[in-house]
């Protein structure tokens, strides 16, 4: 009987043990990005002016600072992004990549005069664009310059969504 039981037994790790080293791994984290990432958060304001249709999302860090600023103006149109934490872009602009979620769109970005008088990069995307009409609440939202990223913190997501949704009416 104990050696009916320990064949049991060693039956049983053995097909635990075979298990385990048949599943596949865990996918890796992705890599860190080749540049400095800054993280915000801080307190988004929504606004929708009704005569303009004009919707509008800012977020402002604890300090007051307008670090991102969204509009959109309806009926379909497109959303404007300022993101001030960015250095002024080299002239001509750069490429720039807004990262919605899972999707990531490529724009090019301009430098505009700031109102507290340094750069930042400023953009246009669709709001009918596939990144921004697949986003999530929660995901991530973040802009990516040539040597550096915005990451706009946890409610950005829900912000996009606001503002793209009071811009495109949406559904049948």
């Amino acid at each position: 009987m104990k050696n009916i039981l320990r064949g049991l037994s060693a039956m049983i790790v053995g097909v635990g043990l075979a298990a385990c080293a048949s599943a596949p791994p865990p996918p890796p984290p992705p890599p860190p990005p080749p540049f400095p990432m800054t993280r915000s958060e801080g307190t988004w304001t929504f606004d929708y002016d009704a005569q303009d249709r004009v919707a509008t999302a800012q977020l402002r860090s604890g300090q007051g600072a307008l670090l991102v600023e969204m509009s959109c103006q309806a009926p379909r149109g497109p959303l404007e992004v300022r993101d001030w934490t960015f250095a002024t872009l080299s002239t001509g602009g750069a490429s720039l990549g807004f990262e919605l979620g899972e999707g990531e769109v490529r724009v090019p970005g301009q430098s505009p005069a700031s109102p507290v008088g340094s750069g930042g990069v400023h953009f246009a995307v669709s709001p009918m664009d596939l990144a921004v009409t697949s986003l999530l609440t929660g995901q991530r939202v973040a802009v990516l310059g040539p040597d550096n990223g915005h990451d706009w913190g946890s409610a950005a997501a829900d912000q996009v969504l606001a503002v793209a949704n009071a811009c495109v009416q949406r559904g049948s």
